[in-house]
Protein backbone atom coordinates (compact mmCIF):
# COMPACT_ATOMS: atom_id res chain seq x y z
CA UNK A 1 0.00 0.00 0.00
CA UNK A 2 1.32 3.13 -1.01
CA UNK A 3 2.30 5.46 2.05
CA UNK A 4 -0.03 8.64 1.31
CA UNK A 5 -3.31 5.81 2.02
CA UNK A 6 -1.99 4.31 4.90
CA UNK A 7 -3.35 7.56 6.40
CA UNK A 8 -6.38 6.83 5.65
CA UNK A 9 -6.65 4.27 8.67
CA UNK A 10 -6.07 7.26 11.29
CA UNK A 11 -7.93 9.68 9.55
CA UNK A 12 -10.83 7.27 9.69
CA UNK A 13 -9.91 6.57 13.40
CA UNK A 14 -9.93 10.65 13.95
CA UNK A 15 -13.42 11.22 12.41
CA UNK A 16 -14.87 7.70 14.51
CA UNK A 17 -13.59 8.75 17.67
CA UNK A 18 -14.44 12.36 17.68
CA UNK A 19 -18.24 11.33 16.25
CA UNK A 20 -18.16 9.03 19.09
CA UNK A 21 -17.12 11.50 22.25
CA UNK A 22 -19.65 13.82 20.70
CA UNK A 23 -22.98 11.57 20.36
CA UNK A 24 -21.72 10.26 24.00
CA UNK A 25 -21.52 13.70 25.10
CA UNK A 26 -24.78 14.72 23.70
CA UNK A 27 -26.84 11.45 25.10
CA UNK A 28 -25.33 12.18 28.21
CA UNK A 29 -23.50 8.88 28.98
CA UNK A 30 -20.78 9.96 30.87
CA UNK A 31 -21.89 13.48 32.22
CA UNK A 32 -19.17 13.13 34.82
CA UNK A 33 -16.20 13.36 32.16
CA UNK A 34 -18.06 15.15 29.24
CA UNK A 35 -20.57 17.76 28.50
CA UNK A 36 -23.10 17.94 26.11
CA UNK A 37 -20.47 19.79 23.24
CA UNK A 38 -18.23 16.59 23.54
CA UNK A 39 -15.73 18.63 25.77
CA UNK A 40 -13.30 16.78 28.25
CA UNK A 41 -14.80 18.20 32.02
CA UNK A 42 -11.19 19.82 32.62
CA UNK A 43 -10.77 23.30 33.75
CA UNK A 44 -8.49 24.68 31.15
CA UNK A 45 -10.74 22.81 28.33
CA UNK A 46 -13.89 24.26 29.38
CA UNK A 47 -11.93 27.56 29.72
CA UNK A 48 -10.53 26.88 26.35
CA UNK A 49 -14.05 26.33 24.76
CA UNK A 50 -15.49 29.51 26.44
CA UNK A 51 -12.92 31.82 24.64
CA UNK A 52 -13.31 29.63 21.54
CA UNK A 53 -16.61 30.35 20.84
CA UNK A 54 -16.26 34.00 22.38
CA UNK A 55 -13.50 34.76 19.66
CA UNK A 56 -15.63 33.21 17.09
CA UNK A 57 -18.82 35.07 17.86
CA UNK A 58 -16.17 38.31 17.82
CA UNK A 59 -15.19 37.46 14.06
CA UNK A 60 -18.59 37.27 13.17
CA UNK A 61 -19.66 40.03 14.16
CA UNK A 62 -16.89 42.41 14.53
CA UNK A 63 -14.57 41.69 11.73
CA UNK A 64 -11.16 40.02 11.15
CA UNK A 65 -9.58 43.43 12.46
CA UNK A 66 -10.83 43.42 15.81
CA UNK A 67 -10.04 39.35 15.98
CA UNK A 68 -7.06 39.77 15.15
CA UNK A 69 -6.17 42.57 17.71
CA UNK A 70 -7.97 40.22 20.31
CA UNK A 71 -5.15 39.08 22.98
CA UNK A 72 -6.02 35.38 23.07
CA UNK A 73 -3.88 32.37 22.37
CA UNK A 74 -2.62 31.36 19.20
CA UNK A 75 -4.02 27.80 19.26
CA UNK A 76 -7.46 29.42 20.52
CA UNK A 77 -7.15 31.13 17.58
CA UNK A 78 -6.69 28.66 15.21
CA UNK A 79 -9.81 26.47 16.75
CA UNK A 80 -11.75 29.51 16.77
CA UNK A 81 -11.20 29.77 12.44
CA UNK A 82 -12.51 26.36 12.59
CA UNK A 83 -15.51 26.93 14.69
CA UNK A 84 -16.84 30.44 12.77
CA UNK A 85 -16.59 27.81 9.50
CA UNK A 86 -18.01 24.27 10.67
CA UNK A 87 -20.42 25.79 13.94
CA UNK A 88 -23.42 26.39 11.34
CA UNK A 89 -22.97 22.99 10.82
CA UNK A 90 -22.19 21.03 14.01
CA UNK A 91 -22.77 23.71 16.52
CA UNK A 92 -20.33 24.62 19.30
CA UNK A 93 -19.34 21.01 19.78
CA UNK A 94 -15.93 19.23 19.24
CA UNK A 95 -17.17 18.49 15.68
CA UNK A 96 -15.88 22.13 14.70
CA UNK A 97 -12.96 21.88 15.70
CA UNK A 98 -12.02 18.73 13.94
CA UNK A 99 -10.99 19.73 10.66
CA UNK A 100 -8.19 21.40 12.56
CA UNK A 101 -7.53 18.11 15.50
CA UNK A 102 -7.40 15.90 12.32
CA UNK A 103 -4.79 17.63 10.43
CA UNK A 104 -2.29 18.18 12.82
CA UNK A 105 -3.05 14.80 14.44
CA UNK A 106 -1.74 13.29 10.95
CA UNK A 107 1.20 15.93 10.68
CA UNK A 108 2.29 14.78 13.23
CA UNK A 109 2.13 11.43 12.61
CA UNK A 110 4.00 12.62 8.88
CA UNK A 111 6.45 14.01 11.00
CA UNK A 112 7.22 11.32 13.10
CA UNK A 113 7.60 8.91 9.96
CA UNK A 114 10.09 10.63 8.32
CA UNK A 115 11.88 11.77 11.78
CA UNK A 116 12.10 7.37 12.47
CA UNK A 117 13.43 7.47 9.13
CA UNK A 118 16.43 9.24 9.49
CA UNK A 119 17.49 7.00 12.28
CA UNK A 120 15.88 3.45 12.10
CA UNK A 121 13.85 1.09 9.26
CA UNK A 122 10.98 1.34 7.10
CA UNK A 123 9.38 -1.59 9.23
CA UNK A 124 10.52 0.22 12.41
CA UNK A 125 9.28 3.74 11.10
CA UNK A 126 6.04 2.44 10.12
CA UNK A 127 5.42 0.47 13.62
CA UNK A 128 6.70 3.67 15.40
CA UNK A 129 3.78 5.91 13.76
CA UNK A 130 1.46 3.42 14.31
CA UNK A 131 1.87 3.23 17.98
CA UNK A 132 1.39 6.99 18.64
CA UNK A 133 -1.51 6.97 16.15
CA UNK A 134 -3.50 4.43 18.77
CA UNK A 135 -2.17 5.59 21.62
CA UNK A 136 -4.79 6.37 23.62
CA UNK A 137 -4.20 9.03 25.83
CA UNK A 138 -2.37 11.19 22.82
CA UNK A 139 -5.67 9.97 20.75
CA UNK A 140 -7.83 11.68 22.93
CA UNK A 141 -6.01 15.03 23.47
CA UNK A 142 -5.99 15.37 19.99
CA UNK A 143 -9.84 15.37 19.95
CA UNK A 144 -10.10 18.19 22.29
CA UNK A 145 -9.02 22.13 22.43
CA UNK A 146 -5.44 21.56 24.29
CA UNK A 147 -2.32 23.42 22.57
CA UNK A 148 -0.28 20.52 22.93
CA UNK A 149 -0.85 19.08 19.39
CA UNK A 150 0.63 22.03 18.12
CA UNK A 151 3.30 22.50 20.20
CA UNK A 152 4.14 19.10 19.61
CA UNK A 153 3.81 19.62 15.69
CA UNK A 154 6.60 22.44 15.98
CA UNK A 155 8.95 20.33 18.23
CA UNK A 156 9.06 17.31 15.95
CA UNK A 157 9.99 19.45 13.01
CA UNK A 158 12.81 21.22 14.63
CA UNK A 159 14.06 17.80 15.97
CA UNK A 160 13.56 16.13 12.37
CA UNK A 161 15.73 19.36 11.13
CA UNK A 162 18.52 18.99 13.38
CA UNK A 163 18.90 15.24 12.58
CA UNK A 164 19.15 16.08 8.99
CA UNK A 165 22.10 18.09 10.01
CA UNK A 166 23.73 15.07 10.79
CA UNK A 167 22.20 12.18 8.47
CA UNK A 168 22.55 13.68 5.56
CA UNK A 169 24.37 16.14 3.27
CA UNK A 170 22.64 19.19 2.46
CA UNK A 171 22.57 21.23 -0.99
CA UNK A 172 22.52 25.06 -0.55
CA UNK A 173 18.95 25.23 -2.16
CA UNK A 174 17.90 22.40 0.89
CA UNK A 175 20.08 23.94 3.55
CA UNK A 176 18.21 27.86 3.29
CA UNK A 177 14.84 25.95 2.66
CA UNK A 178 15.10 23.70 6.33
CA UNK A 179 16.96 26.58 7.85
CA UNK A 180 14.19 28.55 7.15
CA UNK A 181 11.52 25.62 8.32
CA UNK A 182 13.43 25.55 11.38
CA UNK A 183 13.25 29.03 12.54
CA UNK A 184 9.30 29.19 11.81
CA UNK A 185 8.88 25.98 14.20
CA UNK A 186 11.22 28.02 16.76
CA UNK A 187 8.71 30.74 16.55
CA UNK A 188 5.64 28.57 16.49
CA UNK A 189 7.07 27.05 20.11
CA UNK A 190 7.81 29.87 21.27
CA UNK A 191 4.50 31.19 20.56
CA UNK A 192 2.63 28.05 21.77
CA UNK A 193 4.60 27.20 24.53
CA UNK A 194 7.30 30.13 25.98
CA UNK A 195 8.31 27.76 29.08
CA UNK A 196 9.74 25.56 26.54
CA UNK A 197 12.36 28.43 25.70
CA UNK A 198 15.43 26.58 26.96
CA UNK A 199 14.98 23.29 25.46
CA UNK A 200 14.16 24.91 22.06
CA UNK A 201 17.68 26.81 22.63
CA UNK A 202 19.35 23.01 23.80
CA UNK A 203 18.09 21.59 20.94
CA UNK A 204 19.38 24.03 18.41
CA UNK A 205 23.07 24.72 20.71
CA UNK A 206 22.89 20.30 20.41
CA UNK A 207 22.56 19.62 17.19
CA UNK A 208 24.63 22.42 16.29
CA UNK A 209 27.94 21.05 18.41
CA UNK A 210 27.50 17.73 17.27
CA UNK A 211 27.34 18.50 13.60
CA UNK A 212 31.02 20.57 14.47
CA UNK A 213 32.20 17.82 16.19
CA UNK A 214 31.01 15.10 13.09
CA UNK A 215 32.70 17.78 11.31
CA UNK A 216 35.93 17.78 12.99
CA UNK A 217 35.89 13.59 13.06
CA UNK A 218 35.08 13.23 9.78
CA UNK A 219 37.68 16.04 8.18
CA UNK A 220 35.51 17.56 6.08
CA UNK A 221 33.68 20.85 5.62
CA UNK A 222 29.26 20.91 5.45
CA UNK A 223 28.79 24.20 4.34
CA UNK A 224 25.30 23.97 3.51
CA UNK A 225 24.62 21.98 6.63
CA UNK A 226 26.42 24.57 8.47
CA UNK A 227 25.11 27.54 7.42
CA UNK A 228 21.43 26.08 7.61
CA UNK A 229 22.23 25.09 11.52
CA UNK A 230 23.60 28.63 12.07
CA UNK A 231 20.01 30.19 11.08
CA UNK A 232 18.43 27.91 13.49
CA UNK A 233 20.43 28.73 16.15
CA UNK A 234 20.00 32.37 15.68
CA UNK A 235 16.46 32.01 15.41
CA UNK A 236 16.63 30.29 18.57
CA UNK A 237 18.03 33.41 20.21
CA UNK A 238 16.91 35.88 18.29
CA UNK A 239 12.88 35.20 17.90
CA UNK A 240 12.00 35.49 21.62
CA UNK A 241 13.09 39.42 21.23
CA UNK A 242 10.34 39.60 18.15
CA UNK A 243 7.61 38.11 19.51
CA UNK A 244 7.69 38.64 23.28
CA UNK A 245 6.76 42.62 22.64
CA UNK A 246 3.26 41.28 21.12
CA UNK A 247 2.79 39.31 24.22
CA UNK A 248 2.22 39.40 28.11
CA UNK A 249 5.91 38.12 28.75
CA UNK A 250 6.56 35.00 30.91
CA UNK A 251 8.33 36.55 33.57
CA UNK A 252 5.80 39.57 34.36
CA UNK A 253 3.11 36.50 34.78
CA UNK A 254 5.13 34.60 36.82
CA UNK A 255 5.93 37.00 38.91
CA UNK A 256 2.45 38.19 38.89
CA UNK A 257 1.50 34.50 40.26
CA UNK A 258 4.40 35.29 42.91
CA UNK A 259 3.13 38.04 43.83
CA UNK A 260 -0.58 36.66 44.49
CA UNK A 261 0.44 33.72 46.46
CA UNK A 262 3.47 35.58 49.08
CA UNK A 263 0.65 35.41 51.64
CA UNK A 264 2.58 31.91 51.93
CA UNK A 265 5.10 32.50 54.35
CA UNK A 266 7.26 29.74 53.60
CA UNK A 267 7.11 30.86 49.75
CA UNK A 268 7.99 34.87 50.44
CA UNK A 269 11.38 33.29 52.13
CA UNK A 270 12.07 31.29 49.33
CA UNK A 271 11.45 33.58 46.75
CA UNK A 272 13.76 35.99 48.60
CA UNK A 273 16.48 33.15 49.42
CA UNK A 274 16.75 32.23 45.67
CA UNK A 275 17.60 36.25 44.82
CA UNK A 276 21.10 35.51 44.39
CA UNK A 277 20.78 32.85 42.28
CA UNK A 278 18.97 33.36 38.92
CA UNK A 279 19.06 29.44 37.99
CA UNK A 280 17.55 28.37 41.28
CA UNK A 281 14.98 31.54 41.28
CA UNK A 282 13.68 30.87 37.58
CA UNK A 283 13.41 26.91 38.46
CA UNK A 284 12.01 27.88 41.73
CA UNK A 285 9.39 30.40 40.06
CA UNK A 286 8.47 28.11 37.57
CA UNK A 287 7.72 25.19 40.19
CA UNK A 288 5.13 27.46 42.21
CA UNK A 289 3.70 28.50 38.60
CA UNK A 290 2.55 25.02 38.43
CA UNK A 291 1.78 24.50 42.08
CA UNK A 292 -0.94 27.79 42.50
CA UNK A 293 -2.18 26.45 39.55
CA UNK A 294 -3.18 23.16 40.79
CA UNK A 295 -3.12 23.86 44.16
CA UNK A 296 -5.69 21.05 45.30
CA UNK A 297 -4.94 18.10 42.43
CA UNK A 298 -4.51 14.75 44.06
CA UNK A 299 -1.41 14.21 41.41
CA UNK A 300 1.66 16.55 42.61
CA UNK A 301 4.98 15.55 43.52
CA UNK A 302 7.31 17.23 45.19
CA UNK A 303 5.83 20.06 46.19
CA UNK A 304 7.86 20.83 49.17
CA UNK A 305 11.02 20.94 47.02
CA UNK A 306 12.96 24.65 46.98
CA UNK A 307 16.14 25.03 45.22
CA UNK A 308 18.09 27.96 46.58
CA UNK A 309 21.30 27.21 44.89
CA UNK A 310 22.92 25.51 42.01
CA UNK A 311 24.06 22.09 44.22
CA UNK A 312 20.76 22.16 44.87
CA UNK A 313 19.68 21.82 41.28
CA UNK A 314 22.15 19.47 40.45
CA UNK A 315 21.28 17.33 43.36
CA UNK A 316 17.77 16.94 41.95
CA UNK A 317 18.82 16.12 38.46
CA UNK A 318 18.99 12.12 39.11
CA UNK A 319 15.12 12.80 40.59
CA UNK A 320 14.01 14.91 37.92
CA UNK A 321 15.46 12.18 35.21
CA UNK A 322 13.07 9.39 37.28
CA UNK A 323 10.12 11.81 37.50
CA UNK A 324 10.20 12.73 33.62
CA UNK A 325 10.71 8.99 32.12
CA UNK A 326 8.97 6.98 35.17
CA UNK A 327 5.84 9.03 36.56
CA UNK A 328 3.56 8.14 37.27
CA UNK A 329 4.89 6.15 39.66
CA UNK A 330 3.05 2.43 40.44
CA UNK A 331 1.24 3.65 43.54
CA UNK A 332 -0.30 6.22 41.38
CA UNK A 333 -1.65 3.83 38.66
CA UNK A 334 -4.80 2.30 40.93
CA UNK A 335 -5.90 5.57 42.85
CA UNK A 336 -8.64 7.78 42.23
CA UNK A 337 -8.07 10.80 40.02
CA UNK A 338 -9.83 14.28 40.31
CA UNK A 339 -10.14 15.15 36.82
CA UNK A 340 -9.33 11.63 34.72
CA UNK A 341 -11.08 9.85 37.50
CA UNK A 342 -9.95 5.81 38.27
CA UNK A 343 -10.23 4.81 34.74
CA UNK A 344 -7.91 7.71 33.91
CA UNK A 345 -5.36 6.63 36.06
CA UNK A 346 -5.41 3.05 34.95
CA UNK A 347 -4.90 3.80 31.48
CA UNK A 348 -1.93 6.15 32.34
CA UNK A 349 -0.93 3.17 34.30
CA UNK A 350 -0.68 0.88 31.39
CA UNK A 351 0.84 3.50 28.85
CA UNK A 352 3.39 4.28 31.57
CA UNK A 353 4.30 0.59 31.90
CA UNK A 354 4.61 0.20 28.05
CA UNK A 355 6.77 2.99 27.75
CA UNK A 356 8.98 1.31 30.32
CA UNK A 357 9.36 -1.24 28.22
CA UNK A 358 10.17 1.03 25.29
CA UNK A 359 12.67 2.86 27.46
CA UNK A 360 14.43 -0.30 28.33
CA UNK A 361 14.59 -1.61 24.00
CA UNK A 362 15.64 2.64 22.98
CA UNK A 363 18.43 2.04 25.29
CA UNK A 364 19.95 -1.58 23.96
CA UNK A 365 18.98 0.22 20.65
CA UNK A 366 21.24 3.29 21.52
CA UNK A 367 24.13 0.99 22.08
CA UNK A 368 23.31 -0.44 19.08
CA UNK A 369 23.47 2.56 16.73
CA UNK A 370 26.17 4.04 19.31
CA UNK A 371 28.25 5.35 16.31
CA UNK A 372 25.58 7.57 14.84
CA UNK A 373 25.49 10.76 15.65
CA UNK A 374 21.98 11.32 15.30
CA UNK A 375 21.83 8.75 17.50
CA UNK A 376 23.18 10.76 20.11
CA UNK A 377 21.34 14.21 19.70
CA UNK A 378 17.91 12.29 19.84
CA UNK A 379 19.15 10.88 23.54
CA UNK A 380 20.34 14.13 24.28
CA UNK A 381 17.27 15.73 23.15
CA UNK A 382 15.04 13.72 25.23
CA UNK A 383 17.10 13.57 28.19
CA UNK A 384 17.43 17.48 28.34
CA UNK A 385 13.22 17.42 28.14
CA UNK A 386 11.97 15.36 30.56
CA UNK A 387 14.71 16.61 33.03
CA UNK A 388 13.55 19.99 31.97
CA UNK A 389 9.87 19.06 33.30
CA UNK A 390 10.85 17.01 35.78
CA UNK A 391 12.87 20.02 37.79
CA UNK A 392 10.00 22.91 36.92
CA UNK A 393 6.18 20.72 36.60
CA UNK A 394 4.89 19.23 39.57
CA UNK A 395 1.89 18.76 38.74
CA UNK A 396 1.90 14.56 36.45
CA UNK A 397 -1.23 15.52 34.59
CA UNK A 398 0.64 18.44 33.07
CA UNK A 399 3.60 16.58 32.83
CA UNK A 400 1.74 13.79 31.26
CA UNK A 401 0.41 16.07 28.26
CA UNK A 402 3.63 18.23 27.78
CA UNK A 403 5.72 15.20 28.15
CA UNK A 404 4.25 13.39 24.59
CA UNK A 405 6.34 14.79 22.38
CA UNK A 406 9.65 13.17 24.14
CA UNK A 407 7.96 10.08 24.65
CA UNK A 408 7.03 10.10 20.99
CA UNK A 409 11.05 10.31 20.30
CA UNK A 410 11.75 7.48 22.30
CA UNK A 411 9.16 4.86 20.56
CA UNK A 412 11.06 4.63 16.84
CA UNK A 413 14.48 4.05 19.01
CA UNK A 414 12.35 1.75 21.50
CA UNK A 415 10.81 -0.20 18.18
CA UNK A 416 14.08 -0.49 16.61
CA UNK A 417 15.66 -2.01 19.45
CA UNK A 418 13.19 -4.46 19.72
CA UNK A 419 13.25 -5.27 16.09
CA UNK A 420 17.41 -6.07 16.13
CA UNK A 421 16.67 -7.71 19.33
CA UNK A 422 14.08 -9.91 17.22
CA UNK A 423 16.49 -10.06 14.44
CA UNK A 424 19.64 -10.81 16.79
CA UNK A 425 17.68 -13.53 18.63
CA UNK A 426 16.74 -15.18 15.16
CA UNK A 427 20.33 -15.29 14.12
CA UNK A 428 21.79 -16.27 17.21
CA UNK A 429 18.53 -19.63 16.69
CA UNK A 430 19.68 -20.28 13.11
CA UNK A 431 23.12 -20.32 14.25
CA UNK A 432 22.41 -22.98 16.72
CA UNK A 433 20.46 -25.05 14.52
CA UNK A 434 23.14 -24.66 11.96
CA UNK A 435 25.62 -26.36 14.56
CA UNK A 436 23.51 -28.76 15.71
Amino acid sequence: MKRRYLLIIPLGLHLALVTFICLTGRLALWPDRLNENGILLSSDNLEYHTEVVSLEKSLASEGIRAFARTPSPFHLKLYSLSFYIFSPVFGNTMMSAEPVNVLLYLAILCLLFKLSRLICSREASLIAASVVAVWPSFLLHTTQLFRDPLFILAMLALVLITLGWLARVYTWRTALVYGFAGATSVALIWVVRTAMKDVVIAVGILGGALLLFKQIREKRFLAANTVGAVIVILACVSVPKFIMPYRVPLQALIDEIVHESLNTTDRSKTIEKNLGTPLATQIARLRDRFIDEYPDAGSNIDEGVRFNSTGDIARYLPRALAIGLFAPFPQMWFSEGKETGAAGRIVAGIETFIMYAFELLAAFAVWKMRRRWETWLLLLVVLTGVISLGLVVTNIGALYRMRYVFWMLLIPMGVEGAVRARASWVERKRASQELA
